[in-house]
């Protein structure tokens, strides 16, 4: 058994009073687990007038869900694009850093748009990102 009590833990560990950054990106790609910071799978979006990737600035877990819903990133695009996804970074020496992959940081997760997004200069997206945590089915072992 995983309590609830240590899933809310465990989320308010990583993600609270911890800089996380959002991340875009314009590959045709689905990231899977085994993508890392160094080795992301997909090429980051660095099309935008923001001199860095703007914070996650999530709100407070609740049902096991950790969002920035209240605070949303926003990229004012520079270089217009077609857009696949989103992603959550942190950690590093640089992990504000636009296009960063060196820094030995930590990519939290990364996903797909329900479908591809079109991008024109000028135009601001807003992210909304979701991540949440399931206690794994309970196994049992005799000894």
């Amino acid at each position: 058994m995983i309590s609830n009590e240590f899933l809310t833990w465990n989320l308010n560990l990583s993600f609270r009073d911890r800089v996380w950054y959002v991340i875009l990106f314009d590959s045709n790609f689905y990231p899977g687990r085994e993508c890392t910071y160094a080795v992301p799978g997909y090429t980051e979006f660095t099309g935008y007038t923001q001199a860095t990737r703007p914070e996650y600035d999530e709100d407070a877990v609740s049902n096991f869900i950790v969002s920035n819903a209240t605070n949303k990133a926003y990229f004012t695009i520079s270089t217009a694009t077609i857009l696949y996804g989103a992603g959550i970074v942190g950690r590093g020496s640089a992990p504000n850093t636009k296009g960063d992959t060196d820094g030995g940081g930590v990519l939290a997760a990364a996903a797909r748009f329900n479908a591809s997004r079109t991008v024109v200069v000028d135009q601001i997206i807003a992210i909304q990102y979701f991540i949440g945590i399931a206690a794994p089915a309970p196994a049992f072992e005799e000894c």
